[in-house]
């Protein structure tokens, strides 16, 4: 696999899939726990249904953000270097084999049409 594609999957599957999945299910009431039931207990004071419906669509385009963030701080940032394995073959620095490693997340061929599974 392409080494790009290592990482977008990686981020895209785990953190991305995962964060949103989380956080559906504790909009849905199928997590437990204290920071569960504040947030649902916020939620309650607005009356409308519509709210629910925002949180479910505004809880990916925040991770998906905050996951673009990351790469364009990891992108501009002379000290730090991702390495991935993709066949064996080890790619000491993945920003250099991208034009932008953000924008890899984004389109009809980014990471997230390709990789999401929710």
């Amino acid at each position: 696999m392409d080494p790009l594609d290592v990482l977008g999957k990686f981020l895209v599957c785990n953190v991305r899939d995962k964060g949103v999945d989380r956080w559906s299910k504790l909009l849905d009431g199928q997590l437990k726990g204290v920071d569960a039931e504040a947030v649902r207990e916020k939620l309650r004071a607005y009356p409308s249904a519509d709210v629910v419906d925002f949180a479910h669509w505004l809880i990916p385009q925040v991770v998906e953000n905050t996951i673009q963030k990351l790469l364009s701080a990891l992108e501009q940032d002379e000290s730090v270097f991702v390495s991935v394995v993709s066949d064996g073959v080890v790619t000491p620095d993945i920003k250099e084999m991208s034009d932008g490693l953000a924008g890899e997340l984004f389109g009809e061929a980014g990471w997230i049409a390709r990789f999401r599974q929710i």
